[in-house]
């Protein structure tokens, strides 16, 4: 049996999964972060030299480091997807309400990924509720998503 995430817990992996995009390695003040961030990712011996290095020469081995664990990043994706978001607006003039398709671009045609129901009144942001599988596939399906 598969056990939901909360909040916080997909907050933090969500945070550790985008952290190497918060830093700016020309900036000391994150340093230390992409520092540690090399540590966790199994590059102690370039800390290691990089902590050797003269004053002068640190800020291009950091900028260095930071590219080297870009590459690694780049290296462990599995998969970039083209997401498609289609909206049918059900109804206008407050409140509002639709249903938000996510489709997948798969090059001639759309494969679907899933549906929500969307309510926004005046000056609130929209609120959202899941559609269930069986039927957003049924709705894609009858609005003819299905090809571009």
């Amino acid at each position: 049996m598969t056990a939901l995430l909360s909040e916080k817990e997909l907050e933090h992996k969500a945070d550790n999964a985008t952290a190497l995009f918060s830093v700016d390695p020309s900036d000391t003040f994150y340093w230390r972060e992409i520092l540690n961030h090399a540590k966790d990712e199994g590059f102690s011996s370039d800390v290691r030299d990089w902590q050797r290095l003269p004053g002068e020469e640190k800020e291009d081995a950091i900028i260095g480091l930071y590219e080297k664990l870009l590459t690694s990043y780049d290296e462990g994706i599995l998969s970039i997807d083209t997401v498609v978001v289609k909206d049918v607006l059900l109804s206008t003039g407050g409140p509002a309400s639709g249903i938000e398709f996510r489709l997948i671009d798969c090059g001639a045609s759309y494969e679907f990924q899933s549906a929500r129901y969307w309510y926004q009144d005046w000056f609130t942001p929209r609120q959202y509720s899941p559609i269930p599988n069986d039927i957003g596939e049924r709705m894609f399906e009858h609005f003819g998503f299905e090809y571009k």
